[in-house]
């Protein structure tokens, strides 16, 4: 939403065609129902189709059961591993499985949802 509100902040990729819509509550419901195409992160890095990439990672934590849930979450909070592994009772190499595991079923949800080429 933060995109939709800044000026220039997403690209919907629509035309800048003729049509003139007067009512602003219309514009409006237009602006918050078009699809992104991209967007600018802070970082300056450009994400193309960020609410699709959002949409992976909801259905890769939804696929995960508990043990995988919290490997990720921790890892991508910037938590070191070796914390990890002693609180949640797992050895070096179960971490990278798990998580390993995550990065695979994300891959294929973003193959599967148009974002990554195989060819």
């Amino acid at each position: 939403m933060d995109a939709r509100n800044r000026p220039g902040g997403g690209t919907t990729g629509g035309s800048n065609g003729h049509a003139f819509i007067s009512d602003p509550t219309a514009m409006t419901a237009m602006r918050n129902t078009a699809e992104l195409k991209s967007i600018v992160l802070r970082s300056e890095r450009k994400v193309s189709y960020p609410e699709r990439w959002l949409t992976v990672i909801e259905r890769t934590y939804c696929a995960c059961d508990d043990i995988k849930k919290q490997v990720a979450r921790r890892h991508y909070r910037g938590e070191y591993y070796g914390r990890t592994c002693r609180e949640l009772a797992i050895t070096q190499s179960t971490y990278s499985y798990l998580l390993n595991d995550v990065r695979y079923f994300a891959v294929m949800c973003a193959i599967q949802m148009g974002l990554i080429r195989v060819m």
